[in-house]
């Protein structure tokens, strides 16, 4: 747009030395003016110098463009208008609406790219992220322990150091996807709008130091052979300190966020602007960050341990365990965590009920990991209790068994509990539980070495609590909360942790000096994140709302709102890791008594399997409405059908070693 607004200086006091400025947007004010002039003046049209160790304000005042008609109508005539006159109106051909980048806000098929009138080039919207992370982490420690071996008692003390520290920051960047799916920055193919195409956007920058001293000790009393009784206990004292830099409250923008606008501010001298750039122009991001904030924190447990063991027969041993146990918070999570305490902004559900927003949301203070931290509040340490029974024993002089019952009782466990659009925070969930049943046997016959090793392992959350999963096919809409929401129950498992696993290794002695073995792993399908109630289901459909604006009938070009209603397809995905098992074979050779060869084949099969992984939706699911793009990509986010994301296994490797051990004759 091309604006013919010749400024007239009314008052300006400039002066030498200038350190530094600052100058605002022009409103209409009531400044004092001379007869018949308008004048555009807000407080912040200043700016200060400092001349021979003098500070002055200096004021800038502007009078009204003197073509200021003709420019008002001018952007009355570019403005975007229903009807499609506007100069910068992008109306959708499907739907005969204004289009938005997504077309889920207008219910359009979305921009895949606009076309230069001038010079016929195409700009894409972007559909690619670039994310740099640079982490760098340093531990380092010291101990020193002294045992005593007496008739009856085995006694140790010790006292040890441990200080870590981790420095962490993150930018992003838009770029393209081609018809392969490779993201590659493209900053003239893009869109001029889109400024995070043209320059990296930092998202925080992180530093963090925590320092754990401990002081422990063990006693082994032994009354007879076959009775040993066992205490031990540990003194943890932890200091956090953390420096963070990021974003908040309206400036907690994405990357997407970061628009670049048409030229409005150069003065055109003649209707041409001959001369005059009237092109989009390129934020220039200064203080991405805000300033940063320094956290404490403080740490200490002492964590005790009682255990005895029997010797009932030679080959029968049984024994128990009972033991406490904390773990602090990581720095990642006291630097993500939910401040729940008063914000002082309320919300009402629509039922006449009003509550407060937790202060994390009230500041737009979610985090979007690993790429955004915020400054954020205390989380207590995780503290977990277990309980172990077991026996081992031998069969034969060859074979040796065991089996064990535990259950590890975890009080104030964190989780990262996802809000939405994928970000979240961790937050401390309630209880936890993870027991099981453990047994294997191992042995050899010959040259011929065997053994296997199975678990059940039964993970689950021991408190009801709400999160937030929008692509669950069971979330429902809490008056409170919003959409997308699930209720976790005591006993749901918890994601990522298979209920059956097994392993085995099959080794043969081809010489004294050269064996080749095979190792077999499985586990058994394991639910998604996103999935935390187990309630995720296949060939669910399920209907929403949304608002688009549309003409309003007038024939002015002005619209309306409309309310519409979108069903998505029936979701095809489980909700679940399936199950698999991989297989690695070993050789090695031994030269002589200190030089070893070794070659290892992970995943020998070749075998593409599943660790883990959490629900989403899919962007380059089929269009209902949506107008799909030479990458594939669906530009309407609601035509997007619930997917798993997951994390895929690495394929066959080939390792090679060589060790030398250090023999004295």
């Amino acid at each position: 747009m091309r604006l013919l607004a010749v400024r007239r200086s009314l008052a300006v006091q400039l002066r030498g030395g200038e350190d530094s400025y600052r100058l605002a947007d022009f409103r209409v004010g009531t400044f004092p003016t001379a007869s018949g002039a308008t004048v555009y003046f807000n407080l912040d049209n200043f700016y200060y110098s400092t001349v021979n160790g003098v500070n002055y304000k200096n004021w800038l005042i502007l009078t009204a463009p003197t073509n200021n008609d003709a420019c008002s109508a001018t952007k009355i005539a570019d403005a975007t208008r229903a009807d499609g006159k506007g100069a910068f109106t992008y109306i959708a051909p499907n739907t005969n609406t204004i289009a938005t980048v997504d077309g889920a806000g207008s219910g359009t098929g979305g921009v895949v790219y606009e076309v230069d009138p001038d010079t016929g080039k195409k700009y894409y919207t972007p559909t690619a992220i670039f994310t740099d992370n640079n982490i760098d982490q340093i531990t380092n420690g010291a101990s020193v322990q002294f045992n005593w071996h007496l008739d009856h008692h085995k006694v140790m003390i010790g006292a040890s150091i441990d200080a870590a520290d981790a420095t962490y920051a993150n930018k992003q960047r838009l770029g393209l996807l081609d018809a392969s799916r490779n993201a590659y920055l493209a900053p003239d193919d893009i869109h001029p709008m889109y400024a995070g195409a043209d320059q990296w956007v930092s998202n925080n920058d992180f530093s963090g130091t925590q320092t754990t001293k401990s002081i422990y000790f063990s006693e082994t009393w032994s009354p007879v052979d076959n009775w040993h009784f066992s205490m031990s206990g540990r003194y943890n004292d932890t200091q956090t300190k953390n420096k963070i830099a990021a974003r908040r409250g309206i400036g907690a923008y994405e990357i997407g966020d970061v628009i670049g606008y048409p030229d409005t501010y150069n003065i055109c001298t003649d209707p041409a602007c001959t001369g005059v750039s009237t092109q989009y122009t390129t934020p220039r991001i200064v203080n991405a960050l805000d300033s940063a904030e320094t956290e404490k924190f403080k740490f200490n447990s002492f964590n005790p341990q009682l255990g005895a063991s029997w010797q009932a027969r030679p080959d029968l041993n049984i024994y128990a365990n009972v033991a406490q146990g904390t773990r602090v918070p990581s720095v990642i999570e006291l630097g993500c965590a939910l401040d729940r305490s008063p914000s002082g902004v309320f919300q009402t559900d629509g039922n006449g009920n009003v509550y407060q927003i937790p202060k994390s949301i009230a500041e737009n203070r979610q985090c979007t990991l690993p790429t955004t931290l915020s400054g954020d509040p205390y989380l207590p340490q995780i503290k977990a209790t277990s309980y172990e029974v077991g026996m081992r024993g031998i069969w034969s002089e060859s074979t040796q068994w065991n089996i064990n019952a535990y259950q590890t009782d975890l009080k104030d466990d964190i989780y990262f509990v996802a809000i939405g659009n994928g970000r979240g925070f961790f937050d401390t969930i309630g209880k936890t539980r993870r027991r099981g049943i453990e047994a294997g046997f191992k042995g050899n016959m010959d040259r011929l070495h065997f053994g296997l090793n199975y678990g059940l392992t039964d993970a689950t959350f021991q408190d009801d609590f709400l999160m937030f999963s929008a692509d669950n096919s069971s979330s429902k809409t809490i008056s409170t909360l919003g959409e997308g929401v699930i209720n976790v129950k005591p006993g749901d498992r918890m994601p990522g942790v298979s209920l059956h696993n097994l392993n085995g290794t099959l080794s043969y002695d081809l010489t004294d000096n050269w064996n080749v073995g095979l190792t077999m792993v499985a586990h058994s399908d394991s639910f998604l994140r996103g999935n935390e109630n187990n309630e995720h289901q296949v060939g669910v459909s399920r209907t929403f709302t949304a608002i688009r604006q549309v003409d309003d009938g007038s024939g002015n070009g002005t619209t309306k709102a409309e309310v519409y209603t979108r069903t998505l397809a029936p979701t095809t995905n489980p909700g679940k890791a399936p199950g698999y098992a991989t297989f690695n074979l070993q050789s090695s050779y031994r030269f002589n008594k200190e030089w070893t060869a070794t070659v290892l084949v992970t995943n020998l099969f070749d075998k593409e399997y599943f660790t883990a992984g959490r629900l989403g939706r899919n962007p380059f699911s089929p269009s209902v409405l949506g107008n799909i793009g030479p990458d594939g990509y669906n530009h309407n986010s609601n035509d997007w059908r619930s997917t798993n994301y997951i994390a895929p296994s690495a394929p066959r490797g080939i390792w090679f070693s060589l060790n030398w051990h250090f023999q004295p004759d």
